[in-house]
């Protein structure tokens, strides 16, 4: 550790190994002050977390001094839940030391680090329902203070036992800073999920912690209930002297509130300082635009299938060879598909591939293409859609239009409301306000099967294909809802032609695929529908590089052929190559939406953001 060996009473000595000043040199571990004064409250040292041959964080340090709040940000994937756990005792680390107030407690159980003085509170509500706002904070300070008082109320009959006066007193003020104090006797079932999120927040407080651990506190909050919240941690840290690691996807709520910054990206440690330092560093900048690949994610993709691949290729080779299997073939495609692929899609499926990721097809060709919506009108319309989950609002009047033939790439942090607006439009949770109007037709009300057959397909994050059968298989399964034999033979076959890979695979068993493969898999099965709208919904998630240029390359082929295009996507400079038009969502709603061109300084804007202090 920097700073000096821990010695058994939990002091450090001040001198520092040759190792240790190599790992700072390199950066791979935050330095520690040096006066025992000075000593971090938390600190992270050479961390490294592997699951298997995945490694999750590598070689990261950090620490926390005290009555400070220090922020954990990085793009999704980077490791910051996974750093969170070892932390918090949920993982033992493969390598490095987590250390307490100067003690070294990698090995001490989540409970033991609690008595230590380490608290946390997780990114959904872990309340009892039954039990009232100050039940909740009392059986905390309990737990702290009167560990006996916890199993002693458990017979109670009816309510806890009378609380002694300094209890009393330190709820009382717990309640008063929350600004809990006219709920304090309602019980937690039906509280607004920021009142819940202030309830736990309070609960880990009454634990008198010196460490809090803050896991996305404002996932699902509104602007009002956000600025609650950080007035609640100023006033925490600046009254209490607790120190607190923020985990958070709200960067800018970070920014605000932290004193130290630092940027995980891949599992590595990529930038730390002030939120002025971290907001113009050009790694972080290019870590949230998704740039860089080659240099920060493994190339090549981590399952074997090359004993499949064969497999599939020799059955392939044998089907050929007999005319009688080539004509069952032929009429085996026929037996699934739904709608028309013309001949002028084919052609452009034959383009060369590298060209076709950022290739934005002209005004011409979208009106000749397929998926044409109504005459002279717009293809999709959404109208004030709002997205109610509970109390939860997840998107709150959104609005856009979409022409035939355009892409829309989607942006913002976690919890900004991406995938809900997805859902929405494609049926799988309803809208509490706004409509969706799709090729002329209002939908808004309609069942996510009806609005599928309609040709707008959602791509939901993950890899949709069943793994237990072929590759071919599952393209006649997707074309089979409607249409004649004929198109659903041409739709499967256009798929082959956008997926040339599969059409040697056509008998390999999908489980047997690669990750990336399965996804191109799913894009594939979409493109076999003959849609005329597909939302893509995390196409590149845990994919390698080379995956990657595959998947867009698919949806340029697609785009081509003249479907529209809805892209929510991680690797935001793809997405804006990809795309016409950007819609950046924040906290729900629009923060900003224009064309693809002018979108770069908004999108780097919104995520790492224009920090303005809250009123304290």
């Amino acid at each position: 550790m920097t700073g000096g060996p821990v010695t058994t009473d939990g002091t450090t000595t001040q001198t520092q190994t040759d190792a240790e000043a190599a790992q700072l040199a390199r950066g791979a571990v935050a330095p520690l002050p040096a006066g025992p004064s000075e000593a971090p409250r938390l600190a992270c040292v050479g961390v490294t977390m592997r699951f298997g041959g995945l490694v999750a964080v590598d070689d990261v340090g950090l620490s926390v001094p005290p009555g400070q709040i220090v922020g954990l940000v990085g793009p999704n994937g980077a490791g910051k839940s996974t750093l969170f756990a070892v932390v918090s005792g949920l993982l033992r680390p493969t390598r490095g030391q987590v250390l307490l107030d100067g003690v070294d407690v990698t090995g001490a159980s989540a409970q033991a680090r609690a008595a230590r003085g380490l608290a946390r509170t997780f990114q959904h509500p872990e309340l009892f329902t039954s039990l009232t706002v100050r039940d909740h904070l009392v059986l905390a300070h309990r737990v702290r203070n009167a560990r006996r008082r916890v199993w002693s109320d458990l017979f109670t009959v009816g309510s806890l036992h009378r609380p002694r006066a300094a209890e009393t007193d330190d709820v009382d003020g717990l309640l008063e800073l929350l600004g809990l104090t006219d709920v304090a006797h309602h019980p937690a079932m039906g509280l607004p999920l920021g009142t819940a999120r202030l309830v736990e927040l309070g609960r880990a407080l009454a634990t008198s912690p010196t460490v809090l651990l803050l896991d996305e506190p404002s996932s699902g909050l509104d602007s009002a209930e956000t600025e609650q919240l950080e007035r609640v941690l100023r006033r925490a840290t600046r009254e209490r002297g607790i120190s607190a690691l923020l985990v958070e996807h709200d960067v800018e709520l970070v920014m605000r509130l932290s004193s130290t910054i630092y940027v995980l990206d891949f599992g590595k440690l990529i930038a730390s300082g002030t939120p002025e330092q971290v907001r113009a560093d050009p790694t972080v900048q290019a870590a949230y635009l998704g740039e860089e690949l080659a240099d920060t994610r493994d190339t090549t993709d981590t399952t074997d299938t090359t004993s499949a691949v064969g497999a599939g290729e020799a059955a392939d080779e044998a089907d050929a060879a007999e005319a009688g299997d080539a004509v069952d073939a032929s009429r085996e495609r026929a037996a699934d598909g739904d709608g028309p692929a013309g001949p002028a899609a084919v052609a452009q499926a034959s383009a060369p591939g590298p060209a076709l990721a950022t290739a934005r097809p002209d005004a011409g060709d979208r009106d000749a293409a397929l998926g044409a919506g109504p005459a002279g009108g717009a293809l999709l319309t959404v109208d004030g859609l709002a997205v109610r989950y509970g109390e939860a609002l997840a998107l709150g009047g959104v609005s856009f239009t979409m022409g035939t033939g355009t892409a829309l790439a989607i942006l913002g942090a976690n919890g900004a409301g991406k995938s809900s607006l997805a859902r929405a439009v494609s049926g799988l949770v309803p809208p509490s306000a706004g409509r969706v109007v799709f090729d002329g037709q209002d939908i808004s009300a309609w069942r996510p099967h009806r609005i599928r057959r309609a040709a707008l397909v959602h791509l939901p994050e993950g890899r949709g294909v069943f793994r237990g059968l072929t590759v071919i298989d599952n393209l006649r399964m997707a074309a089979g809802a409607s249409g004649g034999r004929r198109a659903r033979r041409e739709a499967v076959d256009l798929a082959l032609e956008i997926f040339p890979i599969f059409a040697s695979r056509r008998r390999q068993v999908a489980g047997l695929l690669s990750g990336g493969e399965q996804q191109m898999l799913s894009l594939a099965r979409a493109l076999a529908t003959s849609p005329k709208l597909v939302i893509a919904d995390e196409m590149s998630l845990g994919l390698a590089p080379k995956m990657v240029d595959q998947v867009f390359d698919g949806l340029a082929r697609a785009r081509q052929a003249g479907v529209t295009v809805i892209m929510i996507e991680q690797y935001v400079h793809r997405a804006l190559d990809f795309a016409d038009e950007c819609l950046v969502l924040q906290r729900g709603t629009v923060a900003w939406q224009g064309p693809t061109t002018d979108a770069r300084g908004e999108v780097l804007r919104h995520y790492l953001g224009d920090a303005t202090a809250a009123d304290t």
